[in-house]
């Protein structure tokens, strides 16, 4: 299974927000030891204007100075996704004022 992740931290639908770092450093997204939040719209494919087919809301930490691929865990769920378990790979299409991620999901 394919999904896109639209992530914007910028302008008035910010989807993505740092809920901490570390207190030496300046606060960046993508700086290793920040925590983000996000609420971000789930869409069939790549383009922002694609339909929207679910929300993912997640915790994020940031363990490199820039991910390329990341492998978290998935627990929960809405609808179909109602308790579901398993794990996903991210993989980062997009960096500039919104970030696009494709997502692929190995549910058990």
């Amino acid at each position: 299974m394919a999904l896109y992740f639209q992530d914007s931290a910028q302008g008035p639908n910010v989807m993505a927000i740092i809920l901490t770092s570390i207190p030496s450093r300046v606060w960046s997204y993508f700086s290793f030891g920040t925590i983000v939040v996000t609420d971000d719209r789930i869409t069939q494919g790549p383009d922002r204007n694609s339909p929207e087919i679910a929300q993912g809301r997640a915790f994020m930490a940031e363990v490199y100075s820039l991910p390329v691929s990341e492998k978290p865990p998935w627990v929960g769920g809405t609808g179909k996704f109602r308790l579901a378990r398993g794990f996903a790979t991210f993989e980062t299409l997009y960096l500039g004022k919104a970030i696009l991620y494709s997502y692929g999901a190995m549910l058990l």
